[in-house]
């Protein structure tokens, strides 16, 4: 989205908002494939040396996507927003740290709810129903794999999974939603932004 090489696309008759959605789109897509290549090999090489075709490996796929478009998605807003590939590499990084923060934080405060830190509790809350959910997928993909004996669940995860409060389906949608509203405005960044 530098200046000289956006010239030369926002020339053409498209709108902005659909050549970012297309990059979007484009880039997502591509790291899906490579995503189910990555799956389907090891899937593959597991099945052959151990005899056991287990399906919901495949689970993977779906849930890396969802990880990474959510992220990718606040990477092309930043890059619109400040016109800096470097301000967009460090700031999902960053971004990516806030959100794992987040979501440990919460399970850490819904498990020992500590006195006096009700309205910081209140913005905790409504930051982790708003913002993707790195560890809460992590536990998604932990149970569909079945991966009890193979791997250890973070303790807060377990801890709030048998308190009945981990709630997968709204972890996937809210990161799905979070991703679209990001993207929608990075699309509005580049139609107001002066090339």
């Amino acid at each position: 989205l530098e200046p000289q090489s956006a010239t030369v696309l926002l020339a053409k008759p498209a709108p902005r908002w659909a050549i970012l959605l297309g990059k979007y789109v484009g880039v997502v897509l591509f790291v899906a494939g490579h995503a189910a290549l990555f799956v389907g090999g090891t899937w593959l090489a597991l099945g052959l040396k151990t005899g056991y075709w287990f399906p919901a490996y495949w689970l993977a796929v779906p849930l890396l996507v969802l990880n990474f478009g959510a992220f990718y998605a606040v990477s092309a807003f930043v890059a619109v927003w400040t016109r800096s590939t470097v301000a967009s590499a460090f700031g999902v990084l960053l971004f990516w740290g806030l959100c794992w923060a987040v979501n440990y934080t919460e399970h850490q405060l819904t498990l020992t709810p500590p006195a006096g830190f009700g309205g910081a509790a209140a913005l905790l809350d409504v930051a982790y129903w708003v913002l993707p959910k790195p560890l809460d997928l992590g536990g998604v993909f932990y149970d569909a794999m079945q991966a009890e004996g193979y791997a250890t669940k973070p303790a807060e995860l377990r801890l709030i999974q048998e308190a009945g409060r981990f709630h997968p389906v709204l972890a996937v949608l809210t990161t799905v939603g979070f991703a679209g509203v990001v993207l929608a405005l990075a699309g509005y960044e580049l139609e107001m932004t002066d090339y």
